[in-house]
């Protein structure tokens, strides 16, 4: 069986690594199984994530597998260790699956954060998320996150939002992006990345900073209003239909109705920064650096 692609910069854990007691995932994503687990160190045991890739007899299944493998520790090595980002403590491999090990953030991903303590500032998680993303775009080679939603954006121990699950990063260095992103949510997708119904060798949609910025609008909009984007529609063919048709993912109406935010004049600031988000064109959206409320 092939094992993990070798990390130039992420220890290999997998000799001090040991699963907790859960037979079953905690989470559970397209490509990944995430499990709670037990890193010794130094004699100290600590709990930890570990985010096991699935791989399977199908080479070309496995293909895509490893490549999101590889683009997560890519990016967690150029951006590692930073305040705004998942701690990754290593890699591993687990009955010859390859694996990311991280912290554990036992306030979990920010919807569940925000369902259990509903009076947190709402605003404050915002500008976390804004400042994470401004990290990568302003990195150097600049990185596009590529699958921005509530679901990829932890809480830590302090209350604070961290971005996470680098699956579908794209690092602007000038390397070609090879796998298309089977794991986006429509729901969160800008209309340039959806897929297309040619069935020929054209390269996938690459993500970009402008399609971030849509992902980030509707993951804000989430928040405020606890509603997932287009939710009138059911299913994704609607929501896709929709966004061909250049409907927005909310209206006005859902952010001055919304729970999340305590002024309805703070609701209508941010509404009047995050519906630019959702231009068709995506030359019209906001650079993150613009985006102040």
């Amino acid at each position: 069986m092939r094992t993990s692609p070798p990390s130039n910069k992420l220890r290999d854990l997998s000799t001090q690594l040991r699963p907790a007691d859960n037979k079953f995932p905690l989470a559970q994503g397209s490509f990944s199984d995430v499990y709670r687990g037990i890193l010794t160190q130094d004699n100290v045991d600590a709990q930890v994530a570990v985010k096991v890739f699935r791989v399977s007899p199908d080479k070309q299944k496995n293909a895509v597998v490893f490549e999101h493998y590889r683009r997560e520790v890519q990016a967690y090595e150029l951006l590692h260790p930073n305040r705004l980002v998942a701690e990754v403590l290593g890699v591993a491999t687990i009955r010859d699956k390859p694996a990311l090990v991280m912290k554990w953030y036992k306030n979990g991903d920010i919807a569940r954060y925000l369902h259990l303590h509903p009076h947190v500032s709402v605003r404050q998680l915002i500008l976390d998320i804004v400042q994470g993303l401004k990290y990568l775009h302003s990195n150097y080679p600049p990185v596009v996150h590529g699958d921005v939603k509530p679901s990829n954006i932890l809480v830590d121990d302090n209350g604070r939002a961290i971005l996470c699950d680098f699956g579908s990063t794209h690092i602007l260095d000038g390397t070609e992006f090879t796998a298309a992103n089977l794991s986006r949510s429509c729901r969160f997708m800008a209309p340039e990345l959806l897929p297309t119904v040619i069935d020929d060798d054209s390269p996938p949609p690459t993500p970009t900073s402008t399609s971030d910025m849509w992902s980030l609008g509707c993951t804000i909009a989430q928040l405020v209003t606890c509603k997932k984007p287009y939710h009138t529609r059911r299913f994704s063919s609607q929501v896709v239909l929709s966004i061909v048709n250049g409907l927005p993912p909310y209206t006005e109406a859902d952010f001055i109705n919304a729970r999340n935010m305590n002024e309805v004049d703070q609701c209508q600031v941010l509404w009047g920064v995050v519906e630019r988000c959702w231009e068709m064109a995506p030359v019209r959206r906001p650079a993150v650096d613009e985006f102040e409320f």
